[in-house]
């Protein structure tokens, strides 16, 4: 590797972390954080509430399931009763 290429390659990351340290600790860059942080826990409640909703629902689909399942086997009971007692 060139020693000269090595050196502006060391030299240009050093100005990018300047200049990114400097951003992070304006009020700009404080902003920026603070927007990012409210973000994430908007989407980290929008992801609990869906959960919660889908929970809600797959539990009263469930019960919608049972009860019908409930009601054939008692179709096919009545059926079978008829049936057997001809």
């Amino acid at each position: 590797m060139n020693n000269g290429k090595f050196f502006a390659g060391l030299a240009l990351g050093a100005l990018v972390g300047s200049a990114l340290s400097c951003f992070a600790h304006s009020n700009r860059g404080r902003k920026l954080r603070r927007d990012i942080y409210d973000t994430i826990q908007d989407l980290e409640e929008d992801a609990y509430d869906f959960a919660h909703r889908a929970k809600h629902k797959a539990e009263k689909v469930s019960g919608e399931v049972v009860e019908k399942m409930s009601q054939q086997a008692e179709a096919v009971k009545g059926k079978l009763n008829e049936v057997t007692n001809k």
